[in-house]
């Protein structure tokens, strides 16, 4: 299955998850987000972040059993619409989420790898907020790469 990364609950669980600075403490936040979101889609998420962020810490035991927790977990309930609440979250993480994404996206951009869902969310986190800490360069910034992507064959691999 693979599901749209771009929900705003996991986003917010994988920057925290990101900032934390144990594995416990990083796949404590995962293990939260699982449980408030008991889903086929959020499961997904986890899983596929488990294998491509923690994916190279591998051979540490904390790592593995937690891949185990998720493998033995089995959701049958599929999100139906899911509505992203800008709004309601904590503007620091979205700050902080939406610095991360753009940086993400630069590097995609600058090899003109276009991810639809990635873009249509940061775009829909731009529209939410008047982004008064963030500069207009930052918005500029993101669109010229945008416009600029689509005169760029796409040379992006992925790991995986």
């Amino acid at each position: 299955m693979k599901s749209n990364k771009y929900n705003i609950d996991w986003q917010i669980a994988r920057i925290k998850a990101k900032r934390a600075k144990s594995f416990s403490e990083k796949t404590d936040i995962v293990r939260e987000y699982i449980s408030n979101n008991k889903t086929v889609e959020a499961l997904d998420r986890a899983k596929n972040w488990s294998n491509s962020f923690l994916g190279k810490y591998k051979d540490y035991q904390e790592i593995k059993d937690f891949k185990v927790f998720l493998s033995n977990l089995h959701y049958t309930v599929e999100e139906t619409d899911v509505t992203n609440d800008f709004i309601n979250a904590d503007k620091k993480i979205m700050k902080a989420l939406l610095k991360d994404l753009l940086q993400r996206n630069s590097k995609w951009l600058k090899k003109g790898y276009r991810h639809k869902d990635q873009n249509i969310f940061i775009m829909d986190l731009f529209a939410a907020f008047e982004w008064k800490e963030i500069n207009n360069l930052m918005w500029c910034t993101y669109i010229k790469e945008l416009n600029n992507s689509f005169n760029i064959e796409n040379t992006h691999k992925f790991m995986f």
